[in-house]
This record gives C-alpha cells, sequence and structure tokens, in this order.
C-alpha cells in the first residue's frame, strides 16, 4: 500500500491508503469489539504511556495508531502517529469526564508532544480529536490522536505570519485563558480558547492551568453537543522553528463543506459569528466560573 508525502502541490497531502481499511465501529453498544476497551489491549501495539489508579487498571492508555498516516520506518512518510485513549469508559465522551480527568489528557498530550520533539527530524506535532462519525470518529470511544510530521502545515505558516488569524467576538475570561468566537468561521458555532499568558505548548502548561483549560473545554463541549454531537478540536501549538501562542478551536460538525468551498477555498456559514457569540454567552454556560 502506497504511503507517501507530496508537498510540491497546491496544498500538502499525506497518501495513505492503509487508512482506507481501518475499522469503522459505530455502534457503541459493541463494547467486546472496541479495541480501546480494557481487555482488548492485545488488540493494539503496546502503550507508550499509561495513567493508572492504584489497583494497576489504566485509565488513560497512549499507543502507535495502527493505521497510521506517518510512521518512524518509512522514509517517504517519516513521523509518528499515536493514538490517545482518553478514559477506559466506553461510553463517556471527553465531555462527560470530570475536570480533573479531562486536565490529566491535556498534560498527557503535552507529554506526546514533548517527546516526539525530542526527534530533530519533526517540524510540528499536532493534536487533534474527531467526535463523532461527521467528524471523522471510525471508533466511538472517546480518543484522541497526536502526530509529529517533518513539514509546518500551510495554516501554521499563516498564524507564524499573522496571529491572532481573524478578528473575534470575546465571551468570556478566566485566569489563564479566554473564550472568543473568530469573525471568520468556517463552521457554525465555531469556538477557539486563547491564552492570557505568555505559552507556545502543551507542555509548558502547569497544573491550574490545565485545570481551567479542562473545566472550560468540558462547559464549550457539552454546549456544542445541544446542537450537534459531531465536533472536532484542534490544538494550535508551536511548530520546531517560530512560536505562535498555544490555542484551541473547535469545530461544531453542524454544516458540510461542498463544491463551493472545495473550490475556492471560501467558506459558506449558516450561522453568524454574533448569534454562536451569543450562544456561548448565555447565563448558564459559565455560572460555576464566577
Amino acid at each position: 500500500m502506497f504511503n507517501y508525502i507530496r508537498l510540491d502541490g497546491e496544498f500538502p497531502v499525506i497518501v495513505s491508503e492503509k487508512r482506507a481499511v481501518r475499522p469503522h465501529l459505530t455502534d457503541k453498544k459493541k463494547v467486546k469489539s472496541c479495541p480501546f476497551c480494557p481487555g482488548n489491549e492485545k488488540n493494539t501495539p503496546p502503550p507508550v504511556l499509561e495513567r493508572k489508579r492504584p489497583d494497576g487498571s489504566w485509565y488513560i492508555r497512549v499507543f502507535p495508531n495502527v493505521f497510521p498516516f506517518v510512521r518512524p520506518d518509512n522514509a517517504e512518510a517519516y513521523g509518528y502517529h499515536e493514538v490517545v485513549v482518553e478514559t477506559d469508559k466506553h461510553d463517556t465522551p471527553l465531555h462527560a469526564l470530570p475536570s480533573g480527568h479531562i486536565a490529566e489528557v491535556i498534560e498527557v498530550w503535552g507529554e506526546r508532544e514533548y517527546h516526539m520533539y525530542q526527534d530533530p527530524n519533526i517540524q510540528y506535532v499536532s493534536i487533534f480529536k474527531n467526535h463523532g462519525r461527521d467528524a471523522g470518529a471510525s471508533i466511538p470511544h472517546a480518543h484522541s490522536q497526536i502526530a509529529g510530521i517533518t513539514f509546518i502545515p500551510p495554516r501554521i505558516e499563516y498564524r507564524l505570519r499573522k496571529y491572532p488569524p481573524s478578528p473575534s467576538i470575546h465571551v468570556f475570561s478566566g485566569e489563564f485563558w479566554s473564550v472568543v468566537v473568530p469573525m471568520n468561521p468556517r463552521y457554525a458555532y465555531e469556538v477557539r480558547i486563547v491564552p492570557r499568558f505568555p505559552v507556545y505548548h502543551v507542555y509548558e502548561l502547569n497544573y491550574d492551568q490545565r485545570l481551567e483549560l479542562a473545566r472550560i473545554l468540558k462547559v464549550l463541549l457539552q454546549r456544542v453537543t445541544t446542537v450537534v454531537d459531531a465536533y472536532n478540536i484542534a490544538v494550535f501549538t508551536s511548530p520546531r522553528d517560530g512560536m505562535i501562542p498555544l490555542h484551541f478551536e473547535i469545530y461544531p460538525r453542524k454544516n458540510k463543506h461542498a463544491g463551493f468551498e472545495l473550490e475556492t477555498g471560501a467558506y459558506v456559514v449558516p450561522v453568524a459569528p454574533e448569534t454562536a457569540a451569543k450562544f456561548y454567552s448565555a447565563e448558564e454556560v459559565f455560572k460555576n466560573f464566577v
């Protein structure tokens, strides 16, 4: 099967035919066949990191992706592609976990980001999460992914030149983080979490910063799932060369991109950012932060 990177066209392409044959487990009741559930560890590679309880059972588990789009043993598509199983509970999504648990997931993201940057070939570490079939998730068990790649993607290059990438509407500020709605969204109800302090990588965050971020992330995702049960989270970190503030973007998958968007790169969004800002700034959303 072909697996290689092309950087000589209009946009970068990673060809990975093996990704086409990965399983799609869409029935949440099929726990016995879920490779991410306890008892099925033999169906995944050995873990590179685990968080365990005193009794020895794991509750966060990280291992190399069985269907990677980059691999450390492939010179034509070199890199690292890992899966972070966020909980041992099959039917519990990230936004239903306690804030302290979410903070540990964020800490694990940072540990793996730091590890990948120890390889001098890695130019950028991408941290992302797909929740729901419409967001690209092939397995419903809560998980995220981390990929270390050998090039800097165009959107990261753009943000190195221009940050913030667009004007925004302020929604909420905590001690360390602010919630804003971009004025140039691609998705209905798109929302961002941006830092109020200098930080450029997930692994730089301390406990208090991770915990507040986890609480905000939980609140926003719970709000998102009142309109659509499919979303993506993109974690923007700094590449090896250059610095951009660490920030998080949530893309609710309420609207689909079609021919016009694919042809032009311009986006038709059915919900105004002003409407989205009111949606997230409703009185009950951040009441527990006061």
